[in-house]
């Protein structure tokens, strides 16, 4: 299976918002001998580690994005291309410069979409009944969801979500090497109708 995913920081900043949540949901999928990109938002104060380039720190192949508003139609350009040879798209947020880009590139590709619903702050750049919103919004245009907790499941289950879509992944609660038990899997296979 190919996967694109899309994280709204840098991936390389290990203070940064859920960044163990999606290097160890993509290189878990990677263990499963699938193929991930993963699309980030390059931070340029990020320091390097002497002698190890970006690319070669994961499994997974990154894609770094420079995070303005005014590159969003080139973004949605640049995601819908690759999203035409995945086989889903994966994203992590509500927040809009990487949200919407993944929806618009979902519909354009006619590739299902995946939001993995976790709560991170947006640095003060948006307000919080924005963000409501558009996570609101989000949860009508996405296929599917994951969530890292019963609360945030109860929420999305609250705004109409169908519950057989709704896969709840705890942090750090899977075993790398156990495919059966990766939620993701089973929210995967239902998006290509495989969910036998």
């Amino acid at each position: 299976m190919r996967i694109v995913m899309l994280y709204p920081f840098d991936l390389y900043k290990p203070e940064s918002p859920g960044v163990d949540r999606i290097i160890a949901h993509a290189t878990k999928l990677v263990h499963q001998r699938n193929e991930v990109r993963l699309i980030y938002y390059y931070d340029p104060s990020t320091p390097e580690v002497e002698g190890v380039e970006r690319s070669d720190r994961f499994l997974f192949t990154t894609i770094p994005y420079v995070k303005y508003h005014r590159t969003l139609f080139s973004k949605i350009r640049n995601i819908t291309s690759l999203a035409h040879s995945a086989d889903i798209i994966y994203v992590q947020t509500c927040l809009p410069d990487i949200a919407l880009p993944a929806i618009f590139a979902g519909f354009a590709a006619r590739r299902p979409v995946h939001l993995d619903l976790v709560g991170h702050g947006d640095g003060g750049q948006y307000s919080e009944k924005f963000l409501t919103t558009m996570r609101n919004g989000l949860l009508k245009l996405v296929d599917t969801v994951s969530v890292a907790d019963a609360q945030t499941r109860s929420l999305v289950l609250a705004r109409g979500f169908r519950e057989f879509k709704v896969f709840t992944i705890a942090e750090n609660s899977f075993d790398k090497d156990d495919a059966s038990e990766f939620p993701l899997n089973r929210a995967f296979a239902l998006l290509l109708g495989d969910a036998s």
